[in-house]
């Protein structure tokens, strides 16, 4: 939800959608990296 909110935030402020796109994209990889990392270690 948070992260929902923070891009349309973004949206909003700026009248563009790249930045909620960046922001989306760097939360899905810092997501997988974060599963891969967990997956590795454990």
């Amino acid at each position: 939800m948070l992260l929902g909110i923070t891009c349309s935030l973004t949206v909003l402020l700026t009248g563009r959608i790249w930045g909620a796109v960046l922001t989306h994209s760097i939360y899905n990889g810092l997501f997988l990296a974060l599963a891969y990392v967990g997956s590795v270690l454990s």
